[in-house]
């Protein structure tokens, strides 16, 4: 899928969104390695065309791609990169919980 929208639209912000998204799949599997270019090219596309972001979007798509980027360099051990996204994250609000399961 993400193939499919960087042909048809590389420079849309929802192809960085994808990208993020996937990043943060790969993660949950514990590909750690392979995440870390999902999640870095997905964070800095949504940065540079956050323009084109719905206003209504913006914050929560932003700040939910600096979260998947915190928690790859927690569990990598990489302090100094969980620190540099913290400090991004506190432009954006507080994320929200997660909804209850039912």
């Amino acid at each position: 899928m993400l193939e499919i929208r960087q042909q048809q639209s590389p420079q849309e912000w929802t192809t960085f969104n994808t990208q993020s998204a996937l990043g943060q799949t790969v993660l949950k599997q514990g590909r750690l390695t392979e995440a870390e270019p999902l999640l870095l090219a997905g964070y800095q596309g949504l940065e540079t065309h956050r323009d084109q972001i719905p206003t209504s979007a913006r914050d929560t798509r932003l700040s939910e791609a600096l979260d998947r980027l915190i928690e790859l360099y927690t569990l990598l051990e990489k302090p100094e990169e969980v620190a540099k996204f913290r400090e991004l994250r506190q432009a954006y609000p507080p994320a929200s919980p997660p909804a209850p399961k039912q």
